[in-house]
Formats: C-alpha cells, sequence, structure tokens
C-alpha cells in the first residue's frame, strides 16, 4: 500500500469516515517497524485501542464496592475551636503585618516632617487644606441625595408583598370556581 493511499485513509479517519476494513488496512500499515514520522501519532492511537481491548472490566458490584468504601472510611473535619484558633492565628499575623507596614511607612517619611517656622503661614496652609478637604467631602454627599430616592422606591416594593396577599386570596376563589364547574358537569351528567 502506497503513502498517499495511506495519507487518504487517515484523512478519512479522523472525519470519522472509514469502514471497519479501511481501518484493519491501517492498523496493518502501522504495525510495521519502519513507517513514516506523521504516521506515528496513529501508531500509538491504535496501540492504545489494543491495550484497551485487552483491559479485565470490572465486575458488576465495582460501583457498590466502591461507594461502601466512601462510605465506612473516616472522614476528618476540622472542629470549631482548630478553626477559631487558626482563625485568630491568622488575624495576629495579619496585625503583625500592617503594624510592621506602618512603621516603615512612617519611618521613610520622618525626615519630611511639613513643618512651618511661621505660625501664621501653617495657620493659612492648614486653613486652605481643609477647605480643599472639605469642598471634596461635600461634592461626596450631593451624589447620596439620590440614596432616598432609591430608598423610597424599595419602600413601594414592599406594597407588592400585599399584592402576593390578594393574588393568594385571588387563588382561593379560582379553586372554588373549578370545583363549581366538576359540580355542575356531574349534575348535567346525571
Amino acid at each position: 500500500m502506497n503513502l498517499q493511499e495511506i495519507d487518504r485513509l487517515t484523512k478519512k479517519y479522523d472525519a470519522g469516515e472509514t469502514t471497519l476494513k479501511e481501518e484493519e488496512l491501517l492498523r496493518a500499515f502501522l504495525s510495521r517497524p519502519n513507517i513514516p514520522v506523521k504516521f506515528r501519532v496513529y501508531r500509538e492511537l491504535f496501540g492504545f485501542y489494543e491495550a484497551a481491548k485487552k483491559e479485565e472490566i470490572p465486575d458488576n458490584n465495582f460501583d457498590d464496592k466502591i461507594i461502601e468504601l466512601i462510605k465506612t472510611q473516616d472522614r476528618k473535619s476540622i472542629s470549631k475551636a482548630k478553626l477559631r484558633s487558626i482563625f485568630s492565628m491568622v488575624a495576629l499575623a495579619a496585625s503583625v503585618v500592617i503594624i510592621v507596614g506602618f512603621y516603615f511607612y512612617y519611618q521613610s517619611n520622618r525626615n519630611n516632617l511639613g513643618t512651618y517656622s511661621d505660625p501664621e503661614i501653617a495657620y493659612a496652609k492648614t486653613k486652605k487644606i481643609l477647605l480643599a478637604v472639605s469642598e471634596n467631602l461635600n461634592t461626596g454627599t450631593k451624589e447620596l441625595s439620590n440614596i432616598k430616592e432609591f430608598n423610597n422606591g424599595i419602600t413601594e416594593l414592599y406594597n407588592i408583598s400585599s399584592f402576593s396577599d390578594g393574588m393568594k386570596s385571588l387563588e382561593k376563589i379560582s379553586i372554588m370556581d373549578k370545583s363549581k364547574k366538576i359540580i355542575q358537569n356531574k349534575n348535567l351528567k346525571k
């Protein structure tokens, strides 16, 4: 068999269009010792299929045995006390990291204290900075006025629960109508 025919068969195999006879031809070609490199992938694939045919299938009770082993195995669970101790250790470590971070931050900024020798200049600068901070804070509070409208909308949504209560009452009436129709139909049949 020539390489062009094998190439055509491998393309058909990849597309899932080969017959059993064509697959046997491929298997026979791929079992040869010296095949081109581009076909070695198919040799491994067909070799896997051959090995899978030889595997033993577990007995019918295999699933039941696995489930039984899972049920009988002791499960380790972390107690609440152990979780608390782990949590407190993590919290302590985080606190230490934050404190050390603040220490190094302030140590690096220690040289630049931003002090003024003239109290009037210091007062003027402080006043300017505080006014800027105040303006920024007031800008943020303007946006919070929309929250009142949002809360009003949520309050109106609570009224929907009374609508739901009304729907439950209507369901009872609907059931009564259905039972009334059933009774009428039975009376008509008599």
